[in-house]
């Protein structure tokens, strides 16, 4: 089942989606990459929370048992099931984040790689560059013909 549901997710959000959008671009639109980021997202905060949920009834285990053998191997299981929930949520979170600023993104079309620069001037383009080896900073000069 687990499987499954994310298959289907998918193909729930591509046949939820107008036609205007898979129209331009198709997949390549920032529509499509917002919506599966954001069905990925919540894809992940549901395993979070089934990952704590377990961590919980392992701790449970941990307190009620008798045996030092068993009480280890279910604190062991309980840490790590808090461990997984921890690092589901920080991704869960994370990959909706970037959903969302995909979906508010006024342009359909993927970001295109820009020469921006520090400032411009006539026709000049400055910018600051480091060298992180060096630990030295130096300005660079652009000029497109």
């Amino acid at each position: 089942m687990r499987k499954v549901v994310p298959f289907l997710l998918v193909v729930a959000l591509l046949a939820s989606m107008p036609a205007q959008v898979l129209a331009v671009d198709g997949l390549f639109s920032r529509k499509v990459y917002g919506l599966l980021s954001a069905g990925l997202g919540t894809f992940l905060l549901v395993e979070a929370n089934k990952a704590r949920s377990d961590a919980n009834d392992a701790y449970a285990l941990y307190e009620t048992t008798g045996s030092p053998v068993l009480a280890r191997e279910f604190y062991n299981t309980s840490r790590e099931d808090d461990t997984k929930a921890a690092i589901f949520l920080a991704l869960g979170v994370g990959t909706i984040g970037y959903g969302i600023h995909l979906l508010l993104k006024s342009d359909p079309r993927l970001p295109d790689p820009e020469d921006r620069a520090l400032a411009e001037v006539k026709g000049v383009k400055v910018d600051l560059g480091g060298d992180p080896r060096s630990g030295l900073v130096g300005v660079s000069l652009r000029r497109g013909f």
